[in-house]
């Protein structure tokens, strides 16, 4: 489905577009992380609750790893680059942004899958699907910090909150994870090269920038 081969040249192209940023992008995740551990080590729950508090800190870490990661490759990096005149498909170049996003955020779903299994499960199945999902959220005609765009957020908020609450809603958004990928390739796809962006002028009319 990916073709040959994945590009990893798009993801050094991402690597580099990041740089040392990517050293940061797991700090909310400790907000959320450090909080959990700390209520199951100190607090007395049944087993489900115990669940419970597991998945809600670790399905909040992951969405706030994913969206920080996507925030600042949408910032640093426009998905219409230099890499859409080279030979890979639009859903390999989708696919190599859902990778770098699952490489990243992976890492905290080892303490889940060592205290449960099932809730690890779970858990991945949301990251998978919020990898796929937000290459598709990229594919915008703006850049910036905050042009992922309301909605995106607020979706990827209910995603972790309801996948917390019931651990089958993350298995089912991973089953469906390849529709979402098409559609974030099919967003890809239907980008025009070379967008013109209107600049911004000042009261002289002259460039800002």
């Amino acid at each position: 489905m990916l073709g040959r081969r994945l590009p990893t040249g798009q993801l050094v192209l991402s690597l580099r577009a990041l740089g040392l940023w990517i050293a940061l992008v797991h700090l909310p995740a400790v907000l959320f992380a450090a909080p959990t551990g700390l209520a199951l080590h100190n607090n007395e729950f049944t087993p489900d609750q115990s669940e419970l508090v597991l998945r809600l800190g670790t399905s909040l870490a992951i969405a706030a790893t994913v969206l920080g990661t996507a925030t600042l490759l949408n910032a640093r990096r426009p998905p219409w680059a230099w890499s859409r005149s080279l030979p890979w498909s639009a859903i390999q170049r989708v696919a190599a942004d859902a990778v770098l996003l699952l490489l990243v955020a992976s890492p905290l779903l080892i303490p889940a899958f060592y205290l449960s299994q099932s809730s690890g499960l779970s858990l991945l199945g949301l990251l998978v699907f919020l990898a796929v999902r937000l290459p598709g959220r990229m594919r915008n005609s703006l850049r910036g910090l905050t042009k992922l765009g309301a909605w995106t957020y607020i979706e990827v908020l209910l995603a972790a909150l309801l996948t917390a609450l019931q651990p089958l809603i993350g298995l089912a958004l991973a089953l469906a994870s390849p529709l979402f990928l098409d559609s974030s390739a099919r967003r890809e796809w239907s980008l025009k090269v070379g967008l013109y962006l209107e600049r911004r002028f000042d009261g002289a009319r002259e460039a800002e920038s």
